[in-house]
């Protein structure tokens, strides 16, 4: 997919009328994602991520999901990108009628499910997708063994329940209806001290707190930037530096240009 910041992992199209897709997700960097409605597919959705962070929305639940991580999603289940950070793997679908054994337990769940690969199994995983990718689509019956065998590996109640407060926060960190708060701000909504969250936070997704809200500061202004007129003072308020001065420097010192330069030279309007 590069970096095309206009398409979603799992776009409407031809694919969704075919029994499985699949697709290479290769992305650089810190990826923005428009602001879209949730997603509901007609067939069973599936990301495996060899390596980086996606930030998702799943049956309204935030999910962060890292590197040797591979998530199902039931037909029907809303869902949305809100982030990408450095992602390769693959995503696709497949519909049920499509699989060579449609009894595995994870089917019948009725809810997503996230499997974690060690290193070991990471790789093999992987080298089963790339497989998969260069017979596709004319080889059906690897297809179909590839993906009973992925299938096969999966337990309904893999998802990590101690993950849910570091990715509630970081889901109200990227939540564009509220302005960019600062980590006491979340953890009083989290009803947990700051240190506590940023452990969480930490341990999780191996950012701190800060390092979160800032990422999602610089990502807030960067699509304010190009993609409205909004004065500079705005758009600070809105990434919550209230203090435009200090929003320059904060800003220039990740992107290595003040707010106005990265504007003019990034600006989508004519």
């Amino acid at each position: 997919m590069g970096r095309s910041e206009q398409q979603a992992y799992w776009k409407p199209g031809a694919d969704l009328s075919m029994p499985f897709f699949l697709r290479r997700m290769d992305t650089e960097g810190r990826i923005r994602v428009p602001q879209i409605p949730e997603t509901e597919l007609p067939m069973y959705g599936f990301m495996f991520l060899r390596s980086g962070q996606v930030l998702l929305s799943v049956g309204g639940e935030p999910l962060l999901l890292h590197g040797g991580e591979f998530l199902l999603i039931p037909p029907g289940t809303p869902f949305a990108i809100r982030y990408y950070h450095d992602s390769v793997g693959y995503t696709g679908g497949f519909r049920e009628n499509f699989l060579k054994d449609a009894s595995h337990p994870v089917l019948r769940d009725g809810h997503f499910a996230v499997q974690a690969f060690t290193h070991k199994d990471m790789v093999f995983v992987d080298d089963i997708f790339r497989h998969l990718q260069e017979v596709f689509p004319r080889d059906t019956a690897y297809l179909k063994s590839g993906i009973d065998f992925l299938l096969a590996q999966l337990s309904p109640d893999e998802h990590r329940e101690g993950s849910g407060i570091a990715a509630k926060f970081i889901d109200m960190v990227f939540d564009r209806n509220d302005r960019v708060g600062t980590v006491a701000y979340y953890a009083r909504r989290l009803n947990i001290s700051a240190d506590l969250l940023n452990h969480h936070v930490r341990r999780y997704s191996n950012h701190s707190a800060m390092e979160w809200v800032n990422i999602s500061r610089l990502a807030h202004a960067r699509n304010l930037l190009m993609d409205t007129d909004l004065p500079i003072q705005d758009i600070a308020e809105a990434t919550g530096l209230d203090d435009p001065s200090y929003f320059s420097r904060f800003f220039k010192k990740q992107e290595g240009l003040t707010p106005s330069q990265f504007r003019k030279n990034n600006s989508k309007k004519s």
